[in-house]
């Protein structure tokens, strides 16, 4: 696997993520000033295959964000990236705990365990989109209990848990990669209540759920922002959550007659709790 790093202007930072998204990546890490870097300056990195044709990714990423409105020059960094076994566990939000499938057992204590398996899908709850999304459902907590919820592109079932944790009383974890799913699966067969917990493919066609949460990649999300939608039973709500938060109104924008209700934040990304803007409940 190699990690592709391109620094340039913060100015530019909105052109070189969305050229890096259009590689077809599953996350971006962006750091600039918000998370800690220096000021007028900004660095994007993505993990790509070992295979990868590196001059021809550099090239698309080049003229991608060229093409997007980057003015300033940018420098590529590539480096060879090597994947160890995750080890030990580490917290996610107030109440959570994130052990990997198959690792030492979950120690008693405050936080509720999550065992997933993260190698076997994107989503081990360290990025800043997950962190973001299952603080807001934290908050939110009140609003889940009883409810019919959607875990849309559910990667390795981490908020899928965290939904049945917090009192959801079904689950549907969809995603179209058969690796995700069957990482959900696992995680389910372990999580709080696996006979209320369904993985598939695909969303059923016209059904709709008290909450839909979706972590996506942002040109995903910007994709399928109306039909995630779509899905939202009324007096529900919406989550969406996997881009930068510089990003945002892109996604925001395809959804007119809706309001963000809440929102969370992590390093450079953000989570959105959206109602329609006439539902009586908010």
């Amino acid at each position: 696997m190699w990690s592709l790093a391109v620094e340039g202007a913060a100015a530019d930072a909105d052109a070189v993520l969305g050229a890096l998204w259009a590689l077809g990546v599953n996350g971006v890490e962006l750091e600039d000033e918000d998370t800690g870097g220096p000021p007028g300056r900004a660095r994007a990195r993505v993990w790509l295959e070992a295979g990868v044709d590196q001059p021809a990714v550099a090239a698309a990423v080049e003229v991608g964000a060229r093409a997007r409105g980057a003015t300033g020059p940018l420098r590529l960094d590539w480096a060879p990236v090597a994947l160890a076994p995750l080890r030990g566990s580490w917290p996610l939000a107030r109440s959570f705990r994130v052990y990997p499938l198959g690792g030492p057992p979950p120690r008693p204590g405050r936080r509720a365990p999550l065992v997933v398996d993260p190698a076997a899908a994107w989503g081990d709850g360290r990025h800043g989109s997950t962190r973001a999304a299952a603080a807001l459902l934290e908050a939110q907590a009140a609003q889940l209990a009883g409810a019919r919820a959607l875990d849309f592109g559910c990667g390795a079932g981490l908020l899928s848990l965290v939904l049945q944790h917090l009192g959801a009383d079904t689950v549907l974890a969809v995603d179209h990669d058969g690796l995700a799913r069957e990482a959900t699966a696992r995680a389910g067969a372990v999580g709080p209540a696996p006979d209320r917990l369904t993985v598939r493919a695909d969303a059923p066609v016209g059904a709709v759920y008290d909450v839909v949460v979706a972590n996506l990649p942002h040109l995903v999300l910007v994709e399928l922002a109306p039909a995630l939608a779509a899905q939202v039973a009324p007096g529900g709500a919406l989550l969406l959550a996997g881009c930068a938060r510089s990003l945002w109104p892109a996604v925001v924008a395809r959804l007119p007659g809706w309001r963000v209700e809440v929102a969370r934040r992590s390093g450079a990304f953000g989570a959105w709790w959206l109602r329609p803007a006439a539902d009586p409940q908010g």
